[in-house]
This record gives structure tokens, C-alpha cells and sequence, in this order.
């Protein structure tokens, strides 16, 4: 044969393996050829080979690479203790909605074993590799009555695909939810193939309970009943004795799956905003353009569908920027996968994987950040399955092939042919192994959108609660990697030192304050000249010439040395003193900053939420005799440290920038402070004041302005 007709032939519907003629319902039974066991055999060895290959990739040094933890991450595991400790919600609406299944997931997980730091990805690493056997069902499945060597390229190839696919190894190696997705979507359709296949109502069972977990899931799994839907549609159109005699194992499986959904279901009834505030965030850059939605929908379609072989995802946390998803060998195997399907779309077997793989990829061609291999993660096994097709189609080629040859000639053309597709999808594989655990696990872009330099001092914050009184800076402990690190250690306390200082009043043990160098480079000066007696006891890892963190430890018994610029004593409501200021000029041009620094200290401890005023007030007429010009109102810390975080005798070392607009007139002006609550905008009043003082409010300073 020439090559043209091998081309052809590949092609070829009738050629694709002996197929014998299909059955009343319109699917292909499924056929043995030789010794059932040897198949057994090899084909339970390749399984075996490619499951243990893709756990492999997914276990293996999982707190290293990637690095640190995500702030999702953190938040699921921090979730999953909440369930441990009796907190069962139907949907969780913190971190603007997440769905629950992968907490839930964290959570069994560390009742069976313990609280991990790696817990979410442990539960990620399962779901990818179950993935893979789960994969090699339905392309046995699908493949129904072909040639038994046929069936097992197509196999081995979809799960060698997936096994080491690095957008699949990515979200398999992250404690996030959506590597849920492929899961449940390829047991629904495994499920839903050997029902159609066989009639044994269990399967559409099976595949109604999938396919309803799969919300609970990721919400990308909302697009498969549109996916179930188009292969009903797909059948009404070509398969109408199989619809006709499976209708009622479809129905069973959208009735069970309904039942599954229910619960979730009547709480996105009861709390409409949680359905839809995600996607309402995540589409309105493309949806919500008017006449130039269409535009924009195009231009993430083909965006999308350029991520395969020419520029994937662009975001480094989930992708090595720009990398294609598929590499050439792998997407011309893919091509002529879909060139398979479309010559014979009128079989559902193969019009299936095109359905699952449009279908799947609209939750990207319908958001922002196209392509965004998150939110069409669902089209992995679709995409492994197409060039699994790809690749059978060429091994029969090969087998065509080599039959014209002469019989001296047609087992080394064979086999040499046989190699090189060997050595091509293995070099495919190397090379996504290569790319992810050489190229993208190492590269220092993840330091950031990973927290690596958070995740190492919380590390630090968590061996030194309770033997110290610790303080963090600038990382509030609210946040999810600190309370996930020291969910069983509470205590530590954090201010944000880019703008503040929070200084400890002498205690009997030693006060540790751990600086994230890499965001905060004025805390550790600024302690050192508080507390000269102090030493660094630690260091983290370097980020360059910046280490992660350092801990600054304060001897027990030590108290701060300060020396404000200007000395005063002001109390307010006999719980807030202040005893001096910074500032650094009298006079000032319009148009300039007031830098002013204030020292406080707590006397008692406090419940009530406060926020301080400093204003610049001078010529002009208000209701308080005196128009504000500038001002600068936040809670201490800007924020990172409110007064119910107070202890009694801490000193707080507060920072406000006042612009004096570039039109203010001429004159003498007054630097007055106090305090108020933001909700009732009521003060605290002044108990004692040794400098000029109203009711509610202490005149630090007089300023002239002029040039």
C-alpha cells in the first residue's frame, strides 16, 4: 500500500480492528481473542506499571514541590479541622464560597492519621491517581469489541498520557478541589458506558451517584449534565434503538443523581448568592461586555484551543507560563484522535470524548484568564483519551503497514515502528516530568503566590508557642497558612511592622518576634535599637540576598528603650496613655507629607474596636470651630493591630501620613488626636492632658504651613 492508502485505512471505520456486528441496542459486545488469561495478565501489568507510575509523580516529595502552601490550600485544611471539631456545613462560605467535598475529604483524612501540613495534598494526590485506573475502565469500555490490541494501546496510552500530563500532575500535587473533577466525571462516564453497553441497571447507578457528587466537587462539574444531556441528543440522533432501550437507566441515573445533589441544592436554593457569586465574578469580564461578548468569547475559544499546542496557562501557579498542554509528538497524536472521532461521530463510542472535551472546556471559554487550566481541568481525561485514539489509530496504520511488506521485512518494520511510537510518548512523558519537577517546581515565581516566606515563619511562630510569647509581623494570625500551622497552639500575636511597632512589657519568659524579612524590612532595626540586649536566634532559608524569616529574641525581664522626639502624657478614659510623639518638622509646603509617629501604651484591656484621628485643622469655620485640612484616621497598625488585641503595658508605636493639599493657605495650624468609634463616630474622652486639650481630642502640635 502506498502511503496515502495507509492514511487512509487509519480512517477507515470498518478498519479499526476486526469489529463484529453490532448488537440490537446498537453497542459493539465486547470480544476476547486468544488466552483470556495472558491477557489478564499483561493487561493487569500495564495498569499496574502506569497507576504506580502516576502515584509516583503525585507522592512523591509533596511538601517540596511546589513549595510552601497556597492560601486555598491552607484554607481547606483549615476547614477540615473546623469539621473535626464538630463544624458540618452542606457548603462553605468563607473565601468567597468553596465547595465541600475535598474538605470533607481533609478532614477523614486527618482522623485517620493525624493533622498534616500536606493533608489537602495527600487527598489530591489520592484523587489524581485514581484517576488513571479509572481512565483505563472507560477506554475498555469504549472500546468494546475491537481488536484486543487495539484496546490495549488505547489503554495504556490514555493512562501513560494522563499518568504524567504535567496540567494533570499540577492540580494533583495542590490541596485544592478541582483535581475532584476528572475523577467523578470519568467513573459517570465509565459508569454510564457499561450500562449503556450491558443494561445492568447498577451501572446507571453508579454513574447517577457520580455524577451528583460531582457539584460538591468544583463547580466546574455543573457543566456535566449539559455534557449528559448532549450525549442523550447524540444517541436520539444516531442510536435510537440503544436510547429506546436504555431510557429508563438514563432516567434512574438523573434521578439518583438529584437525590445526591439535593441537599446542596436546597441550600443554593435558600442562599442564591453562593450559586452564583463566583461565577458572577469569574464571568463578568467576558459576559458582561454587551455587543463585544461575542468578541470576547471568540477570543478565549481560540485562546483555549491554542493552549494545547501553542501558549497554555500564563499563571505560574498553575502552569510553567506559557507552556502548551500537549507537546508536538502528542499533539499530532491528539489531531488525529479528533480526525478519528469526527470520521465517525456517528458512533457514540467516539463522539463521546469529543462531546466531554467541548464541553468541559467551556468553564474556561466562558471566564476570565483563558486559558485557565483550573477551571478546565474536567477535559484531562478527554484530552488523554483523544490522543490515546490517536495513537491506536496510528499503531493500526503500523500494523497495515507493515502487513504489505515482505515477510523477510515486515517484523523489523513492525517492530521499529513500534519503537519509535514507544520512544515518542515516553519522550513526551519525560518531557512533562522534566518541565514540572525541573522547570516549573523550582522556579522562583512560585515563592510568592506560594507564601513560601509565610509558610516558613509560620513554621517558626509554631515551635515557639507556648515556651515564648511570640509576636509576628506583617502577617495578621487570621490568615489561613498561620492558622492552619497553629490551629493547636493559639497565642501568638501579629502587627503589620511596615507601619507600626508593638513592643512587650517586660515578661518572665522570652518574647520572640519573627519578621517575614521578605515583606518586612523595618521591624528588625527598629527592635534591635527597642531592645539592644536582644539577639537573632533564627533564620530562614534565603529568598536572594533576603532570608524568610528571622526571630528576634527579647531576654525575659527586658523592657523597651524609647526615645520620642517630643515627651507628653495624655490619657483618654483612663485606658489609653499617650506619652510622647515623632515628628519631623515645624513648618511645612503645601502640597507635603506630615510624617507623625505616636507612642502609646494600654492600661486596661479593652473590647471595643477604635480608630485614632490625627487632623491638620486651621483657617476656616466647622461645627468644632476650625476647618480639618488634612487628616489620616485608621485603627493601630493600620488596622493590624485594633485595640481589643491590646494587653495592659505593651507600648504601640503608630504611624500617620497626613498630605497637606497643594491649595491650603498660609498659616498656623493645629496637629490634634483621639479616638473614636467608627460605627457610632462617638469619642473617648480626655481624662488628663499636660498639653493644650478639648473634650475629646489633644492638640499634640502647632504647624505653619508656607513656603
Amino acid at each position: 500500500a502506498c502511503p496515502w492508502q495507509v492514511f487512509r485505512v487509519q480512517f477507515e471505520p470498518s478498519r479499526l480492528g476486526p469489529l463484529p456486528t453490532r448488537g440490537s441496542n446498537g453497542i459493539y459486545p465486547f470480544t476476547w481473542r486468544g488466552s483470556m488469561r495472558s491477557r489478564w495478565k499483561l493487561n493487569g501489568l500495564l495498569l499496574l506499571l502506569l497507576t504506580g507510575l502516576g502515584a509516583a509523580l503525585r507522592f512523591f516529595r509533596l511538601t517540596q514541590f511546589p513549595p510552601g502552601l497556597h492560601f486555598d490550600e491552607a484554607f481547606h485544611q483549615v476547614e477540615a479541622i473546623g469539621v473535626l471539631n464538630g463544624y458540618r456545613p452542606v457548603y462553605f462560605a468563607e473565601n468567597m464560597g468553596m465547595d465541600p467535598m475535598h474538605i470533607y475529604l481533609v478532614a477523614v483524612l486527618y482522623r485517620l492519621i493525624g493533622v498534616s501540613e500536606i493533608g489537602g495534598r495527600i487527598v489530591s494526590a489520592i484523587a489524581g491517581t485514581l484517576t488513571l485506573p479509572a481512565l483505563w475502565w472507560l477506554a475498555q469500555e469504549l472500546s468494546a469489541g475491537w481488536d484486543q490490541r487495539l484496546r490495549t494501546a488505547l489503554s495504556a496510552s490514555s493512562a501513560l498520557v494522563l499518568a504524567t500530563l504535567q496540567w494533570h500532575i499540577t492540580f494533583s500535587r495542590t490541596g485544592i478541589q478541582p483535581v475532584l473533577v476528572p475523577l467523578l466525571l470519568t467513573l459517570t462516564m465509565g459508569a454510564l458506558w457499561r450500562g449503556l453497553r450491558t443494561g445492568h441497571w447498577g451501572w446507571f447507578i453508579v454513574a447517577g451517584l457520580s455524577m451528583g457528587a460531582g457539584p460538591y466537587a468544583y463547580s466546574a462539574s455543573r457543566f456535566v449534565p449539559l455534557l449528559v444531556v448532549g450525549l442523550v441528543l447524540w444517541l436520539l440522533a444516531f442510536e435510537r434503538e440503544t436510547l429506546r432501550s436504555r431510557w429508563k437507566g438514563l432516567l434512574l441515573s438523573v434521578a439518583v443523581s438529584v437525590v445526591v445533589f439535593a441537599p446542596l441544592g436546597l441550600y443554593f436554593y435558600e442562599h442564591p448568592q453562593w450559586f452564583t457569586l463566583r461565577a458572577s465574578q469569574v464571568t463578568s469580564a467576558t459576559l458582561g461586555q454587551g455587543s463585544g461578548a461575542a468578541q470576547a468569547l471568540g477570543e478565549n475559544a481560540v485562546k483555549t484551543l491554542a493552549s494545547f499546542t501553542f501558549r497554555g496557562d500564563r499563571d505560574p501557579i498553575r502552569n510553567l507560563p506559557g507552556r502548551p498542554a500537549l507537546d508536538l509528538f502528542q499533539s499530532l497524536l491528539f489531531a488525529a484522535g479528533i480526525g478519528l472521532c469526527l470520521r465517525n461521530v456517528r458512533r457514540p463510542a467516539y463522539a463521546a470524548p469529543l462531546l466531554w472535551l467541548g464541553v468541559m472546556l467551556l468553564p474556561t471559554v466562558l471566564t476570565e484568564y483563558a486559558p485557565h487550566f483550573g477551571r478546565s481541568l474536567g477535559a484531562t481525561p478527554a484530552v488523554a483519551l483523544l490522543v490515546g485514539l490517536g495513537t491506536a489509530t496510528v499503531w493500526q496504520g503500523i500494523e497495515r503497514f507493515a502487513a504489505s511488506r515482505a515477510d523477510r521485512t515486515r517484523s523489523v518494520v513492525r517492530s521499529a515502528a513500534a519503537v519509535a511510537l514507544c520512544a515518542g510518548l515516553i519522550a513526551s512523558a519525560g518531557g512533562h516530568i522534566y518541565s514540572y519537577f525541573m522547570r516549573w517546581g523550582t522556579s522562583p515565581d512560585l515563592y510568592l503566590p506560594y507564601d513560601v516566606s509565610l509558610f516558613a515563619a509560620s513554621k517558626a511562630v509554631r515551635e515557639r508557642v507556648p515556651e515564648a510569647e511570640v509576636y509576628l509581623s506583617p502577617i495578621s494570625v487570621g490568615h489561613p497558612i498561620l492558622r492552619f500551622m497553629t490551629w493547636d497552639r493559639p497565642g501568638a500575636r501579629s502587627y503589620d511592622g511596615r507601619y507600626s511597632l508593638v513592643l512587650s512589657p517586660p515578661r518572665e519568659r522570652p518574647v520572640d518576634y519573627v519578621i517575614v524579612s521578605t515583606m518586612d524590612r523595618r521591624s528588625l532595626a527598629r527592635l534591635q535599637d527597642a531592645y539592644p540586649g536582644g539577639t537573632i536566634v533564627d533564620r530562614g532559608v534565603y529568598e536572594g540576598e533576603v532570608p524568610y524569616y528571622q526571630v528576634y529574641r527579647v531576654p525575659p525581664g527586658s523592657e523597651a528603650h524609647l526615645a520620642p522626639q517630643h515627651t507628653v502624657e495624655i490619657v483618654w478614659d483612663d485606658r489609653i496613655e499617650q506619652f510622647g510623639y515623632d515628628l519631623g518638622k515645624e513648618r511645612y509646603r503645601p502640597g507635603e507629607d506630615i510624617v507623625l509617629t505616636t507612642y502609646w501604651r494600654s492600661h486596661v484591656p479593652m473590647e471595643e474596636a477604635y480608630t485614632v484621628f490625627t487632623h491638620l485643622v486651621g483657617p476656616g469655620q466647622d461645627s468644632a470651630g476650625g476647618a480639618v485640612w488634612a487628616g489620616s484616621d485608621h485603627e493601630p497598625g493600620r488596622g493590624s493591630y485594633p485595640t481589643p488585641a491590646w494587653q495592659p503595658g505593651e507600648v504601640i508605636v503608630d504611624e500617620f501620613v497626613l498630605s497637606i493639599p497643594a491649595d491650603t493657605p498660609p498659616g498656623e495650624y493645629s496637629l490634634e488626636v483621639g479616638f473614636y468609634q467608627w460605627h457610632t463616630l462617638q469619642r473617648l474622652p480626655v481624662s488628663y492632658a499636660d498639653v493644650e486639650a478639648g473634650a475629646d481630642h489633644a492638640i499634640l502640635a502647632k504647624i505653619t504651613v508656607g513656603d
